[in-house]
């Protein structure tokens, strides 16, 4: 029996441990990229492999960091093909367990760094060092990879400490040199290692044992503060107030239950709202229907609502009597409006937030479009209404809407109607929306959800690939390339905590709208105007550097900082926008606090692993990266090697090696005896 908590408690503990785990995403490359003269000193190396050291072990997490997200990326795309994992609450289950298991393979990653740092006497284990670096920089990314995954409402988090991180860093090296300069101690190179990595050891333990607590089922059960809506005491026409108690009994509320008339006629719409007035918004717990039985819409709604409205299959005169399920259920906050009906599932998960469910595992969901924007289904408008063709469709017969219902409604009805048969949100991606052939050229064009993925792939493999090696070496001197550097990683973690705090209060600055109609957030590619023009100078710098223009930039570093801005922070605008419009792509409907569908992870995990995977093309085109591993980091660090593992003899290498060469000389052996 796990420990009772509100879900706004479990919340803010899942951010948090979300938090702390961002934290730790980039600290196996800031380890090699921040400290490399000292690591080398460490383990008794040139100076002169300094450069070299880090280009090919950042190239290593590089090349680590592709591999794990494919994996987790291929992983993703199949669950959403087959659904080979188990569903429901199970599928919570599994999710909830994976993730800590790899959380405490970080956390004893960590510790792993740190013996691997500290042992070996003067000359070190740098090949175990390396190797322990790619061994955390896989798991960190496969947590990263798959963060959409795991907890899409939540994600952002996680992937705002991204860039944070490096910030983080910049004051811990900036205060342990200031604090070195007075006391002066003789291994001030070997500490200044060993610290930032009981940094990591300590951020990763706070990380772990939040997400274990958080995460893992049954330490946490969630509970809603809300209050429980019965419909069959709100049945007075002239309206009767009722008392509400929250489930927690620590608050009162007043709840006013009134039948008033609805179109089309034979329909009648009760509503519940806080009395009096009907302004003060409250939380459910669960609405139950005449029977006492529970509905099955919690925790749909989670967020604080204005009204809760049933639809009922009869006149409003005789409602005051009449027993029976609604057929409808309407949730409004502010403007938006969230549409249930009654289904036979057992939990919530099962049922398929905001669903009518239909044969099978089909469901049909409420979406009404006009102009490309979101509305809700209109309360009146009499028999023509697409309301009153609802309740109609929903009152024949069973109040379920089948596949044979659904197939005779007519085409503008049917639109409104969207089904999620296995793959259908995979062509929503692609933006094959028309029902059409997916090899019918006719039917090929790319959906506002699509161009997210595409923005995002460019500016994170853009900042992958190319930055790099092109931004700020070519422009201008290593003391100014530092500021830069500086300036540029402060701007990036501004501009990520300002998307996180736009999204924790929807802001309209927050792309969490679709991107087509009137936000009109595709005018963000006309970013890509001065974002090209600037990548153009930095080449004809490269390439040309006797022009006059380019001259000219070389020669005023403010106007070489301008086109070095240009790219980074536009490229970091274009993470933000490209990020907020995946994290809010949902299934076409808004949920009950303004944005898509809070629960309805149906579509953004199908959209995670492409979130994931949208770089990779963009990075792998780079040369540099390709060409210096090429040069075999094996290489590199195995004539260096100093007998790195405990085991002298027989290492991580040295054991595989003995086992080829015995097998391949028993098998000459064996060869020889023959003839």
């Amino acid at each position: 029996m796990g420990v009772s908590v509100s879900i706004q408690q479990r919340g803010q503990l899942k951010k948090t441990a979300l938090f702390f785990a961002g934290l730790g995403h980039l600290q196996p490359m800031l380890l090699a990229a921040t400290n490399s003269d000292y690591l080398l000193d460490r383990f008794l190396l040139e100076k002169r492999c300094s450069s070299e050291y880090v280009s090919r072990t950042v190239t290593s997490l590089i090349f680590i960091e592709i591999l794990a997200t494919i994996l987790m990326g291929g992983f993703g795309v199949l669950l959403g093909l087959y659904k080979f994992i188990p569903e429901g609450e199970e599928e919570e289950y599994f999710r909830g367990c994976l993730t800590c298991v790899i959380q405490w393979i970080l956390f004893f990653g960590y510790t792993q760094i740190l013996n691997a740092f500290v042992r070996g006497g003067e000359r070190g284990h740098i090949q175990w060092f390396y190797y322990s670096l790619l061994f955390q920089h896989f798991f960190t990314c496969i947590i990263g990879a798959g963060i959409g995954f795991i907890d899409v409402d939540r994600a952002l988090w996680y992937l705002m400490n991204i860039p944070v991180a490096p910030v983080l860093i910049f004051f811990y090296q900036m205060w342990i040199h200031m604090w070195f300069r007075d006391y002066r101690p003789r291994d001030i190179k070997y500490l200044v290692v060993k610290s930032q990595i009981w940094l990591g050891v300590l951020n990763s333990s706070v990380a772990t044992v939040l997400w274990t607590i958080a995460y893992f089922p049954g330490l946490l059960e969630a509970k809603s503060d809300g209050v429980t809506i019965k419909l069959s005491e709100n049945k007075e026409v002239n309206g009767k107030i009722m008392i509400y108690n929250d489930s927690t009994g620590g608050r009162t509320i007043q709840v006013k239950g009134t039948a008033e008339p609805s179109e089309p006629p034979g329909f009648c719409k009760c509503t519940h709202t806080i009395h009096p007035g009907g302004t003060q918004q409250f939380r459910v717990n669960i609405v139950k229907d005449d029977g006492s039985a529970p509905l099955i819409l919690c925790p749909c709604i989670e967020g604080p609502v204005d009204e809760v409205a049933a639809y009922y299959e009869k006149d409003c005169d005789s409602i005051t009597q009449a027993k029976g399920s609604p057929l409808l259920i309407c949730v409004k906050s502010g403007n938006s409006y969230c549409y249930y009906c009654k289904g036979d599932a057992t939990y919530c998960d099962d049922l398929g937030h905001y669903y009518c469910k239909g044969p099978g595992t089909c469901w049909y969901r409420y979406v009404y479009k006009d102009s490309g924007n979101c509305k809700e289904i209109p309360k009146d408008g009499g028999t023509g209404s697409e309301l009153g063709k609802l309740l109609s469709v929903l009152s024949s017969g069973d109040k379920t809407l089948t596949k044979d219902k659904h197939s005779k409604l007519s085409e503008p009805l049917k639109k409104n109607f969207q089904s999620d048969h296995p793959n259908y949100d995979y062509w929503k991606i692609l933006g094959n929306h028309d029902g059409g052939s997916a090899w019918n050229p006719r039917y090929w064009r790319l959906s506002q959800t699509c161009m997210p993925l595409i923005m995002h792939g460019l500016a994170v493999g853009a900042m992958g690939s190319i930055y790099p090696h092109l931004v700020p070496k070519t422009l201008v001197s290593a003391k100014h390339a530092r500021i830069f550097d500086v300036l540029s990683m402060f701007l990036a973690a501004i501009v990520q905590i300002l998307n996180l705090i736009f999204f924790e209060h929807k802001s309209k600055a927050f792309a969490n709208r679709p991107w087509e109609g009137g936000d009109r957030w595709y005018l963000t590619w006309l970013l890509y105007i001065p974002y090209f023009l600037s990548f153009l100078l930095i080449i004809f710098n490269i390439h040309y550097p006797h022009w006059s223009i380019c001259c000219y930039i070389r020669s005023h570093t403010w106007s070489a900082f301008l086109v070095m801005l240009s790219v980074s922070f536009i490229n970091d605008l274009f993470l933000a926008v490209g990020r907020g419009g995946i994290m809010d792509q949902r299934s076409g409907n808004k949920g009950i606090d303004g944005r898509y569908l809070k629960n309805d992870h149906s579509l953004f995990n199908k959209m995670a692993p492409f979130m994931a995977l949208s770089f990779i093309p963009f990075w792998l085109t780079t040369s540099p990266m390709i060409k210096s591993y090429a040069h075999s980091v094996y290489q590199f660090l195995s004539d260096k090697d100093r007998d790195s593992w405990p085991t002298s003899r027989y290492g991580f290498w040295s054991l595989s090696v003995t086992l080829v060469d015995s097998l391949r000389d028993s098998l000459g052996d064996s060869h020889r005896t023959k003839r």
